[in-house]
């Protein structure tokens, strides 16, 4: 329906280049897009394709929904616009105020709907991409009219939910308020929900699947700490941490002074900005001297990693130093050791620890690819000031 100011068509200028752009990008990629193998990119691409394409043809949906109640209760269509991410129809003719509000609410409805039907088939198919581009078209369509329309509409610029409330607190209105609360919730417990983002995760990662389900099955006949561990890891790597705890308390309850349980208990109390009790349980894992070296290490940094993070430079860089003599084979001390010494100002010496981790061994294979900008904006600030 009709808001209170017609949107900025002008905008659409700016919306076509972008659908245009990745139309493009997704014929350019559409091999791998499309395979069994879902990557970050992948998924980017997807969400673009969703906003960008797939939106367009909701909205003009949600439009005709508009269009088909007034068609159902007799009316007319005086003005019908339509442009991507907003429109309005006028009707001919005034209705009931009943059947006033079902104008209002039937294109919300109608992209509720088409939200909730991409839903299921997502319940339905296998393929990574397919189940990722349903789920994301699912949360834009009914989060986009639940939530990003309501709050629009206090501005108003998109005035269906705003003139639906206005009509009072009668019980069509108060079944719809209900119905779009529940549809919210919906919405939130999908993006924040442990078992929804599992389900997800598994959806379209299956190789991961099929590791937890072989995990599963393996502490279900062996229900030792170290099994339980692994599930704990495996769901971290993923970003499920309330069920990584919950497994991490399973592994905890059968070896409570195990270092590998400890450790992963620190990770986590890091994750969580726990940093006191991370760096507790890294300083007594590092007094431990039956260790393997490898673990020995990860501890190291790990402990420095928290002292920094806590702002206590002069700490971490002590445990760096401790690293490097113990280690002196391993690049990450080295690395660490000169972006601290770089934001301390002491440019010559961080240079020096950052070329010398290129010729190491390195523990996260993430941190190399990072070195060239860190020597750049270490000579950048070592230049004169002209």
């Amino acid at each position: 329906m009709s808001p209170n100011w017609a949107p900025l068509d002008a905008l659409n200028l700016l919306f076509l280049p972008l659908m245009v752009v990745t139309a493009g990008q997704c014929y350019k990629h559409w091999g791998s897009l499309w395979d069994a193998e879902l990557t970050a990119a992948d998924r980017q691409l997807l969400q673009q394709a969703v906003i960008f394409v797939l939106l367009p043809v909701v909205v003009l949906c949600h439009e005709l929904g508009h269009v088909a109640a007034i068609k159902f209760f007799g009316g007319t269509i005086k003005e019908f616009h339509y442009a991507f991410q907003s429109g309005y129809v006028v009707p001919g003719q005034s209705f009931p105020p009943d059947q006033t509000i079902w104008l209002y609410f039937s294109g919300n409805l109608v992209q509720i709907l088409m939200g909730v039907a991409a839903g299921l088939l997502a319940l339905l198919s296998n393929s990574p991409p397919i189940v990722a581009m349903l789920v994301y078209l699912a949360l834009w369509s009914v989060g986009g009219t639940v939530i990003v329309y309501a709050l629009l509409s206090l501005t108003g610029l998109y005035g269906d939910w705003i003139n639906i409330y206005s009509y009072g607190l009668s019980p069509l209105v108060l079944a719809i308020g209900a119905f779009q609360l529940t549809m919210a919730a919906l919405v939130f417990w999908c993006l924040y929900g442990e078992l929804p983002k599992f389900w997800f995760i598994g959806k379209v990662n299956h190789s991961w699947r099929d590791e937890v389900t072989q995990l599963k099955e393996q502490v279900t006949r062996y229900p030792s700490a170290e099994n339980w561990l692994h599930l704990a890891w495996s769901c971290f790597g993923q970003g499920l941490f309330r069920t990584s705890e919950r497994f991490l308390s399973k592994a905890g309850q059968l070896a409570p002074e195990s270092p590998a349980v400890k450790i992963l208990e620190a990770t986590t109390a890091d994750r969580k900005g726990n940093l006191d009790y991370a760096i507790e349980c890294y300083e007594r894992l590092a007094e431990l001297n039956s260790l393997p070296a490898r673990q020995r290490e990860v501890i190291l940094l790990e402990l420095a990693n928290c002292q920094s993070k806590q702002g206590n430079a002069i700490a971490a860089l002590k445990t760096y130093n401790q690293a490097v003599v113990e280690s002196p084979h391993l690049a990450d001390p080295h690395y660490y050791r000169g972006v601290l010494l770089g934001n301390a100002g002491q440019f010559h010496e961080a240079e020096a620890e950052l070329k010398m981790s290129l010729l190491l061994e390195w523990l996260d294979k993430s941190l190399p690819s990072t070195v060239p900008a860190r020597l750049l904006s270490i000579k950048t600030k070592q230049l004169p000031k002209q």
